[in-house]
């Protein structure tokens, strides 16, 4: 995204879902700044750097799908097992 605002790319009505919990947050602004939130603060006890990090998404997630046996296709409610 190279350092813009990531909520730039959300739809005015997105909806975030922690699978964990069913908790949601809707709305271009709260989701941002959700996601801000949990990339600036703390992680794993560790205190934030302010250093930037580049995660290659795109692998990562194929790798979780693999795992998983996902076919990623939960955000479209379809069926996400093969």
């Amino acid at each position: 995204m190279g350092g813009g605002d990531v909520g730039a790319s959300f739809s005015d009505d997105v909806l975030w879902t922690t699978m964990e919990t069913g908790d949601e947050i809707r709305g271009r602004d709260a989701v941002r700044d959700f996601i801000l939130a949990m990339h600036t603060g703390e992680f794993a006890g560790l205190a934030p750097t302010g250093a930037a990090v580049r995660l290659p998404i795109a692998a990562l997630m194929a790798q979780i799908q693999a795992a998983s046996g996902s076919t990623g296709r939960a955000a479209t409610g379809a069926d996400a097992k093969r």
